[in-house]
């Protein structure tokens, strides 16, 4: 039996003043990164699809208890968003206390908006494993740049070398196996405070192409679809 419409449906497709698509994220510091990506310049090139409209304070919200809280409760948050986006994004990391792991995070959110109301193939939900700080994690000077990490400072050695010389992202490992820990190392070897403003200035300035994280290309390949170029 075919589909019957809902009213949010509707609503989308009656109302031109429904925003492309909400991003339902686990902390502040995804708020950030996706600040980063989706305000630099010609964004939508690197990603391969056509423009999009992003708001941070109209197009996110983080959740109040973080990773547990969208793996449980991600539809108290969405429910409304049906009238107001035409597309959603939930953004949740594997590494949490309790974590079944990232095929059953996906899944059990994936069910919970379909049967509150979502369409499938109208949502993605991304689950990065193990956490955020893995996207990040490029060999690539502009990251260096945006860590504030001079060599001429630090022995004349670039951050890749300083982190292998310090067993954080060994030769031939294509990221750092805790990047949490790296990503925190680095900022106190250049006396710099952990912000969230420090992930938007690195996603404002690594580049987007050599980013092969799982489930960074998902995401891209949702945005792709829904804003085809």
């Amino acid at each position: 039996m075919a589909r019957q419409p809902r009213s949010a449906d509707l609503v989308c497709e009656r109302n031109p003043r429904v925003r492309d698509c909400f991003f339902l994220v686990a902390d502040k510091d995804m708020q950030y990164v996706l600040k980063g990506l989706f305000e630099r310049q010609g964004f939508h090139l690197s990603i391969g699809c056509r423009p999009f409209a992003f708001d941070l304070a109209l197009d996110s919200r983080k959740a109040a208890y973080h990773d547990p809280d969208i793996h449980k409760n991600a539809t108290r948050y969405t429910g409304p968003i049906q009238a107001t986006h035409r597309h959603l994004v939930v953004m949740v990391d594997n590494d949490f206390d309790s974590s079944p792991g990232s095929v059953a995070i996906r899944d059990k959110i994936s069910d919970d908006l379909i049967r509150s109301g979502w369409q499938e193939g109208a949502f993605a939900v991304i689950v990065i494993d193990p956490e955020l700080e893995v996207w990040l994690w490029q060999e690539n000077p502009h990251l260096d740049a945006a860590l504030e990490f001079d060599s001429a400072r630090f022995d004349a050695m670039s951050l890749r070398a300083w982190l292998a010389d310090r067993q954080l992202w060994l030769p031939g490992e294509e990221k750092p196996r805790d990047p949490k820990k790296a990503f925190i190392e680095t900022l106190r070897r250049a006396s710099r405070p952990l912000s969230s403003t420090i992930f938007e200035k690195v996603a404002r300035n690594v580049s987007l192409r050599h980013c092969t994280d799982p489930a960074f290309n998902t995401l891209c390949d949702s945005l792709r679809r829904w804003f085809p170029a």
